[in-house]
């Protein structure tokens, strides 16, 4: 299967989480948005469509502030890459959840939500499947990762110490970055409100709904600093091992 070609296409919508300022990896995204910096000869944003296109997703949501002109210069409507592509423009930052507000009239059916700068292998049609069994809101994609503390960690009792672990690892479960969601969670958002996403998922807890997790274990790049920039480049083949 070439670039740009799909399977059957899904009736699913996804929203690609866009519109950052991708601080941690300045100078870079000093000239390009973080979603369009090059990972070999192409943007990205460019392998994250590909992917979405190669599950037979082609209905898109670009939510876009930071250089937004460069994405609709680049990709337009989406018909030269068989996608369609609306843009949720933002004046102001409104943060990981604040610009789905813009498109509550638009989505009548559970839909995929995706940071920008991540590349995974994610079977979406499954998430979509496991959503809708157990009726959750949203359903946070998580993933395991094991952080190893640098120092002895201890515990006292009545400032007696009764234990000391030298560099214990810590195995925790964390958010991926994706998400699929209710649009009747939607409501949750007021116009033009800063809100991130662990925001919106607390405030559907809050109010009687229901959020699970959907671990996922596969292979994932979450480009959000020059080290996993870096990383990424030389995974993916680049010429040059390591930016300079």
């Amino acid at each position: 299967m070439t670039s740009w070609e799909s399977g059957s296409e899904l009736e699913m919508k996804v929203v690609i989480l866009a519109g950052g300022e991708g601080k941690r990896l300045r100078p870079y995204t000093l000239v390009l948005p973080k979603p369009l910096l090059p990972i070999k000869d192409k943007p990205i944003l460019d392998i994250v469509l590909e992917r979405l296109k190669h599950q037979g997703i082609v209905d898109i949501f670009l939510s876009v502030n930071y250089k937004s002109k460069l994405f609709e210069m680049i990709y337009g409507d989406g018909k030269e890459i068989g996608m369609n592509i609306k843009y949720i423009k933002e004046n102001v930052p409104l943060g990981t959840a604040g610009s789905l507000y813009f498109i509550k009239d638009e989505i009548k059916e559970s839909f995929f939500v995706t940071n920008g700068d991540i590349i995974s292998e994610l079977d979406i049609k499954a998430l979509e499947e496991f959503h809708k069994k157990i009726r959750a809101d949203i359903t946070v994609v998580t993933r395991k990762i094991e952080t190893q503390i640098q120092f002895g960690v201890l515990k006292k009792y009545s400032d007696r110490i009764v234990e000391w672990s030298e560099k214990p690892k810590i195995d925790s479960e964390i958010s991926a970055g994706m998400y699929m969601i209710n649009p009747l969670v939607l409501g949750l958002i007021k116009e033009n409100e800063f809100c991130d996403m662990p925001t919106l998922v607390r405030r559907v807890m809050e109010n009687g709904g229901n959020v699970f997790g959907f671990e996922y274990s596969g292979k994932i790049y979450d480009i959000g600093h020059l080290e996993e920039y870096e990383k990424v480049c030389e995974e993916f083949g680049c010429k040059d091992k390591k930016v300079e």
